[in-house]
């Protein structure tokens, strides 16, 4: 079995892959840029670059490059030239993923031309508010005090904030039961980081639901509005202090 190229590797490989990356495409005349992996409807993969441009990725001698990627992940990815189209277009010698996918935000502007030009669907379902929350009790008893730190992450900005409504929104995320068959395609507004854990919730409080790696759960009103109380203050302590 080929082992995939796609894969997640250690902060310091991939810093080694960095350098590595950038004195290749010197000596070659190539690109080197990091960006969000989008998997299209059609099967075709799609870097979301810094700029929030999507450009579609190719390699027709080595497709398996593009294996084990999903929509959020982080990449980095050595390129030739870009050829100026909607989306663009590049062809790619080299991809690393450099983070698991966590949902990161894409912008909605690239996510709506896309669904306009039909790269991906708008979603045809809908969200329903759970009637009762979905949770169990934890697997470690709550070892935490009020110093806990809770991070929102808002169009690529971290807002934290420590006490009441960080322990309460913690509480909420580690009893919160997911379901890996609820996954849908539909993109989390923000993130939410605990410190229980490296990898971040996406949250979408507009269609009551949050996501992880282990699946989704639908909201109640109850939850959804225990994570706004937590937000606002998130945000608004960030604006005080600035």
């Amino acid at each position: 079995m080929k082992k995939k190229l796609a894969t997640v590797i250690p902060i310091a490989f991939v810093a080694l892959a960095v350098l590595a990356a950038v004195f290749y495409a010197n000596a070659k005349s190539l690109s080197v840029s990091k960006g969000i992996c989008l998997v299209a409807d059609n099967g075709s993969y799609l870097m979301i670059d810094e700029n929030g441009s999507p450009i579609q990725m190719s390699n027709s001698d080595r497709t398996e490059i593009f294996d084990g990627l999903k929509t959020g992940d982080e990449i980095l990815v050595l390129h030739d030239g870009i050829m100026e189209s909607y989306p663009a277009r590049t062809g790619v010698y080299y991809l690393v993923k450099t983070g698991e996918g966590k949902e990161k935000q894409i912008p909605q502007a690239t996510v709506d031309s896309l669904v306009e030009l039909g790269w991906i669907q708008k979603p045809t379902h809908e969200h329903q508010l759970a009637e009762e929350a979905q949770v169990s009790e934890p697997e470690e008893p709550n070892v935490y005090c009020g110093n806990t730190v809770t991070t929102f992450i808002i169009h690529g900005a971290e807002f934290s904030i420590m006490y009441g409504n960080s322990v309460a929104v913690t509480d909420m995320l580690r009893t919160i039961v997911f379901d890996p068959q609820k996954l849908c395609k539909c993109l989390p507004e923000f993130e939410i980081r605990t410190e229980f854990g490296d990898e971040a919730y996406g949250v979408n409080l507009s269609q009551g639901y949050v996501r992880c790696s282990e699946g989704q759960a639908e909201l109640t009103q109850e939850q959804i509005e225990i994570i706004e109380k937590a937000r606002d203050e998130a945000v608004s302590q960030c604006m005080f202090l600035d």
